[in-house]
């Protein structure tokens, strides 16, 4: 099951195939940023067998951090992906240029994780990721913390500009910028 939130998380997720048997939840019709964490909670409640992936932009998780708290009390164990670069990149896209109201400072989410396991209860595993070769082993450091029914957050370092394909080419199409 793989939870996604508005803007960048969605663009990038919508180009690739998804595996047989791999739901994906995601909020489309009004795009609320802060959308995923609280939907995985009722996908996690609902459904307790299955393996929970939620992608949510740096944005999007500061509308709704605190349900870490409840995640973890609730006893799920879902990954979750923090998309980290600083920005609404979403906004800046839409209006053709980088505009200062987007940038949002650089938080360290792995932190947070431990910041809301009420003193040590749940031990989440807090993962930074900003190589494909750290990505690749913070997948299966998740992987095997959810094997534990360990919470894991996977704070993704991305560079400011970094945006999914289709969105860099809806921009080219709309703005004809590069």
């Amino acid at each position: 099951m793989v939870v996604v939130d508005a803007g960048s998380a969605t663009f990038g997720l919508a180009a690739h195939t998804r595996p047989d048997g791999v739901d994906i939840i995601t909020q489309k019709t009004w795009c609320p940023i802060g959308y995923a964490l609280p939907a995985a909670l009722g996908t996690e409640l609902a459904q307790p067998e299955r393996r929970h992936i939620i992608i949510v932009g740096d944005g999007a998780i500061a509308m709704t951090i605190q349900e870490l708290s409840t995640l973890l009390r609730e006893g799920c164990a879902p990954l979750v992906v923090v998309l980290n670069n600083g920005q609404y990149v979403v906004k800046d896209r839409a209006v053709g240029q980088q505009m200062e109201a987007n940038k949002i400072w650089v938080c360290d989410y792995t932190a947070l994780a431990a910041g809301f396991d009420d003193n040590g209860a749940h031990q989440p595993l807090a993962m930074r990721a900003s190589t494909d070769a750290e990505l690749a082993d913070a997948f299966e450091q998740a992987a095997k913390a959810q094997d534990e029914a360990r919470l894991a957050v996977m704070d993704a370092r991305l560079g400011r500009h970094d945006e999914p394909a289709v969105m860099r080419a809806a921009r080219q199409a709309v703005w004809g910028q590069q």
